[in-house]
């Protein structure tokens, strides 16, 4: 039995998918969450046009149902911000210098400032005999 005869058919549809957006090779990780992400989504959308049609006073959910949940869903989608807005907050944090370092304490530096920039130390080696 062949490896593609064991990968289930959503797995081989987004795959093909995947393909088609131009993604050629991917982890296996991937599918599996685009599996389950996909999964989860279409249970909310389903359960959004349920509650809509019930609303309606409907025996069945219609298309005009899937399209309100799709919307609804799609508003709820958290969006990436700009990155405009993420170029000012990184200067706002940037511009503020750190604080300096705490010189007294139980974590305080076995070295002076001098040590600590300068090598003074010396590496020897030591031969086995």
């Amino acid at each position: 039995m062949s490896t593609q005869e064991t990968v289930p058919k959503e797995a081989k549809l987004l795959s093909l998918l995947l393909h088609a957006s131009g993604i050629v090779e991917c982890e296996p990780k991937v599918i599996s969450a685009l599996q389950e992400y996909s999964f989860s989504f279409v249970s909310k959308l389903l359960s959004t046009a349920q509650k809509v049609s019930e609303l309606a006073g409907k025996e069945r959910v219609d298309s005009s149902d899937i399209r309100f949940a799709a919307g609804k869903l799609r508003s709820q989608v958290n969006r990436p911000y700009s990155r405009e807005y993420y170029l000012e907050v990184m200067a706002k944090v940037n511009s503020k210098p750190f604080p300096p370092p705490i010189s007294s304490g139980p974590y305080t530096s076995a070295l002076n400032d001098d040590q600590a920039h300068s090598a003074s130390f010396r590496i020897t080696a030591h031969r086995n005999q």
